[in-house]
């Protein structure tokens, strides 16, 4: 009897651990929690990972895990994937920084909670002196409870879900191991950033930062402090007076080496792939498309509907060679994961133009073979260390059927010339318009395009426009784009078009561009105000970075067209007037235009504040003017210390000029034919008891590295002599 009902008992506890286990989901506040059902209290666990790859291990069982309902319950937030590793294996993927918590709760509930680390500061670490961040301790238990509502999705919203699922499910379980082992590399790479960091420490490059006992202290005299080269390490001085050198970068070849290196390490998947695997040309046995897809189809399902999956992957590669992405995707769907069916979702996914990441694609710009081509598709922007060669891509791309050569041939055209390969963009439009059919609408753009700079471009972008197809809202983009570069005037039918392409395609990809653009289109036409009313819309929708960047080329069309009163009205409605917030080249520009007028107590906040070498000398020249015009000579020649030119000379003999009737003239002038350093000149204004002076002198030497060592001189000189 006892054997029997142990016998019985085994039999359950067997068929129990050959169910699969069902996860359940729900949504609260803070926290993501799903639970598991295991087959029994005795059945152990196992919780692993790291940063945003987790898994959960249950030894011993054999059928898996359903998640198909997990999605239908929570969004993509905490938990962006779910994958399942073989029977035993459960893999998370996590689209936040979060703490993954398990218990068990009723002997054979297990809970798995996903919450947020906001609640808790982050413990710290010191090496070298640099103080890092560290991981979050794990919050206190939750308690357990199931979500007591839940939207009841529509027919629609479950397939549109279960498809996501699906194809998150597949990512999940081919990539775990691959975001394991770049999660390794990212050690390595945080290991040699500290060693970097340590070395930079020892070599007096960088400084640990004053704790608050240091930065309460104040210095003597209220004067800035030297420049930190001239700082010795005992020194201690508050950060509030350490002055900021926004042009300086300290760099050697290691660093550089250094970075590269990293760059390199972080790259998603440096392998590549087997050239079979990207060779669409082979894709094909020559038939058309619908007597391909009928036979595939036919051989599908085999007896008792069991599915083929040889012949879905056949199915999948062929409408890949047709081009139709969505259609493979599909296909791909019948197919167990495994990285051949990664590397064909990549590539419809490419193909289809979606923004979604490609992380074996990515790694691919070395590799040749066709792979690169990919590579140059899937990513925007090329880094430096992994650009595609250009004779490599001419000649895969040249090995396309003549259908994907004219389909993706303008897409491969523009990526070559926004990143900066114009003539490898145009090699590319000829070979695929070899064939002699006639070119498509996105190829004639795009050729439009690449020649831009080589002839006018205007009319062709124009007739584009007008064509009323699809590419004629792009068209649009570069021709507005044409106008304002070449600084020619733009017709407000234009203006207006924009703005109508602007509302039609507001939720779509192009939308942030067309605003963009249907800004520029205002101030090119002359309207300046209706342009500003577009970048407040731009700051709205697509966030505060592009508004920035709007409004400055707006401000520069303004300083090169508009009237004085429009200019200066705006420029103050707008908030225009201040520091920081035009661009260096612009904010001259627009401070000349307000000082022409005979503002220059408005024009002084835009060029008050340092700027970038390549403008600085413009920069100092427009701020002696508006210290003229203030009636401040002596400080208009401070700020023209050691300039040369016909400008500067003007500028300096009319403060002098302005100091020669004033309490503050000089006691002796220099000889204007003798040659004279920034020391020297320095010494002839004013005399030694005049402290502002002193100050000046002072914040000059922690400003310009261009005069340090001449005003340093002047300043002992003026101490000597009982300053």
């Amino acid at each position: 009897m006892r054997s029997l009902v142990a016998a019985i008992w085994i039999t359950l506890a067997s068929a129990a651990m050959a169910q699969p286990i069902v996860v359940k989901s729900g949504e609260h506040d803070g926290f993501t929690r799903l639970v598991l059902t295991l087959p029994s209290a005795d059945t152990e666990y196992e919780l692993r990972g790291v940063d945003t790859t987790w898994q959960v291990i249950i030894p011993g069982h054999t059928n898996s895990f359903d998640t198909s309902s997990v999605f239908q319950r929570i969004p993509r937030t905490r938990l962006a994937a779910l994958g399942v590793s073989g029977a035993e294996g459960l893999d998370l993927g996590l689209g936040c920084d979060c703490d993954v918590k398990a218990f068990r709760h009723a002997g054979t509930h297990l809970v798995i909670d996903i919450s947020e680390r906001s609640g808790e500061a982050p413990r710290s670490k010191e090496l070298a002196g640099f103080v890092l961040g560290a991981r979050v301790d794990p919050p206190a238990s939750l308690r357990f409870q199931f979500q007591s509502q839940t939207a009841v999705p529509t027919v629609a919203d479950t397939a549109e879900r279960t498809k996501d699922v699906a194809m998150a499910d597949r990512v999940s379980q081919v990539g775990f191991q691959e975001k394991m082992e770049r999660q390794l590399r990212v050690s390595e790479v945080q290991k040699i950033v500290l060693d970097g960091l340590a070395r930079a420490g020892t070599s007096g490059l960088l400084r640990v930062k004053p704790t608050v006992a240091t930065e309460s202290k104040s210095l003597k005299n209220d004067i800035a402090p030297p420049h930190p080269s001239t700082v010795e390490p005992d020194d201690e001085i508050p950060v509030r007076h350490r002055p900021v050198f926004p042009n300086v970068k300290v760099e050697n070849s290691v660093d550089r080496a250094l970075r590269e290196q990293v760059a390199r390490m972080q790259v998603p998947d440096t392998t590549c792939i087997d050239p079979d695997l990207v060779d669409i040309a082979k894709w094909s046995d020559g038939r058309s498309l619908a007597r391909q897809v009928a036979a595939l189809n036919a051989e599908l399902t085999g007896e008792f509907d069991h599915l083929n999956d040889a012949v879905a992957l056949r199915l999948s590669k062929t409408y890949l060679f047709f081009g139709l992405g969505q259609e493979a995707l599909a296909a791909l769907n019948l197919v167990p994961a495994s990285r051949e069916t990664a590397i064909l979702t990549e590539l419809a996914t490419v193909l289809e133009g979606r923004n979604e990441a490609t992380p074996i694609l990515t790694g691919q710009a070395r590799c040749g073979d066709g792979a690169d081509i990919w590579f140059a598709l899937a990513v925007d922007q090329w880094p430096e260390y992994a650009r595609p060669a250009a004779d490599s891509i001419l000649r895969g791309f040249s090995r396309l059927p003549d259908h994907l050569r004219t389909y993706l041939g303008p897409r491969l055209a523009d990526r070559f010339r926004a990143n900066g390969d114009p003539e490898t963009s145009r090699s590319i439009l000829r070979i695929a318009m070899r064939d002699g059919s006639e070119p498509t609408p996105e190829m004639q753009l795009s050729s439009v395009v690449a020649n831009i700079d080589a002839h006018h471009a205007g009319d062709k972008l124009q007739s584009l426009v007008t064509s009323d197809q699809s590419v004629s809202p792009k068209a649009l983009m570069h021709l507005i784009e044409n106008h304002v570069r070449s600084k020619k005037p733009l017709g407000a039918d234009l203006a207006e078009l924009a703005g109508a392409y602007a509302v039609e395609f507001q939720k779509t990809e192009m939308g942030p561009e067309l605003r963009k653009s249907h800004a520029l289109a205002r101030a090119a036409s002359g309207q300046f105000r209706q342009a500003f009313f577009v970048v407040r819309d731009i700051e709205a929708r697509d966030g505060s970075v592009a508004a920035r960047q709007v409004r400055d080329r707006i401000a520069f069309l303004m300083g090169q067209h508009a009237d004085e009163f429009e200019l200066l009205s705006l420029a103050v409605s707008e908030g225009l007037l201040h520091p920081n917030v035009l661009s260096d080249v612009t904010a001259n520009l627009v401070a000349k235009r307000i000082l022409g007028a005979g503002f220059a107590k408005a024009a002084w906040p835009l060029v008050s504040g340092p700027a970038a070498a390549h403008v600085m000398r413009e920069r100092r020249i427009i701020r002696a003017q508006v210290r003229l015009a203030l009636e401040e000579p002596d400080q208009a020649l401070v700020d023209l210390l050691g300039l040369s030119g016909e400008d500067a000379d003007i500028l300096r003999r009319m403060a002098r000029k302005k100091l020669t009737g004033s309490d503050n003239a000089p006691r002796t002038w220099p000889d204007e034919n003798r040659p004279q350093n920034g020391a020297e000149e320095f010494a002839d204004i004013g005399d030694g008891s005049d402290q502002p002076s002193l100050q000046l002198l002072r914040a000059l030497v922690d400003n310009s590295g261009i005069f340090r060592k001449d005003a340093a001189k002047a300043i002992e000189a003026a101490k000597a002599s009982g300053g």
